[in-house]
């Protein structure tokens, strides 16, 4: 099996890395800076419509991405109140989200995908439910630092990152994961989740919140999208392929 074909390095970058590197272009001032309630506008914009097709298309999956990366964007700023210091509620939300985050989309990848019938769909929930309970918890306002099974001292720091360590370990995990999956199903659902990872790490790297951060916590959410509507297709076209020499056959 040729992993490396044209043909898979294609279904890889499109439309996920075209994506995110055309937002990275932007974001960088190519085009002129971009006003803050625009970046914030389509944000919602992003995760709203995203939302709306992971469930016309019935993707348990994409849903439950996308609701990740909205609910850890959003913990984020509220308990950070809008910046990150090296204490305090913001911070140990900066530690909690940068870890599940990735946890959850290798979960989210290796479901089974049953559609939304709520027996399906109701181990999901209870894993966003209690995440957000434990983040809640443990950013209350008189919390200084994280739990300690969140940045063990014995892991080190990896410099040029503001994440800790074992996040940086869990995005690494979630992106092979994620990768190993999309070469061996070549889907166009993998390769929109191993890109809005990384769209997500860009976002932490950008400080996790503010303008830039939300830029790219939108760009995974539009990733995400875009591999809806990519994925309908995809699969009409599996559909008509197969059924096509049966038509041929019968005339």
């Amino acid at each position: 099996m040729d992993f490396w074909s044209p043909k898979t390095l294609k279904s890889l970058v499109l439309p996920g890395g075209i994506f995110l590197l055309a937002a990275s272009v932007v974001f960088r001032g190519a085009f002129g800076p971009i006003p803050s309630t625009a970046v914030v506008f389509s944000f919602y914009a992003v995760f709203a419509a995203g939302i709306l097709l992971a469930w016309r298309f019935h993707s348990s999956r994409i849903l439950f991405a996308l609701a990740t990366l909205f609910l850890g964007h959003r913990a984020l700023e509220f308990f950070s109140s809008g910046r990150i210091t090296s204490a305090g509620p913001g911070r140990i939300a900066l530690e909690a989200v940068a870890f599940l985050l990735p946890l959850n989309f290798i979960a989210f990848s290796v479901f089974r995908e049953r559609g939304l019938v709520f027996p399906a769909i109701l181990p999901r929930l209870a894993l966003l439910f209690f995440e957000s309970v434990f983040v809640a918890i443990i950013c209350r306002p008189e919390e200084t630092i994280a739990p300690g099974f969140l940045h063990p001292h014995f892991l080190g720091h990896i410099s040029g990152t503001p994440l800790p360590t074992l996040a940086v370990l869990a995005f690494v995990a979630a992106f092979v994961v994620l990768l190993v999956r999309f070469l061996l199903y070549r889907q166009p659902t993998e390769s929109g989740l191993l890109w809005a990872l990384v769209a997500t790490f860009l976002s932490f790297q950008a400080g996790a919140v503010g303008p830039a951060a939300t830029a790219y916590a939108a760009t995974a959410g539009l990733i995400l999208l875009s591999s809806t509507i990519w994925n309908s297709y995809f699969l009409a076209y599996h559909d008509d392929s197969t059924t096509l020499p049966a038509r041929r056959s019968v005339n």
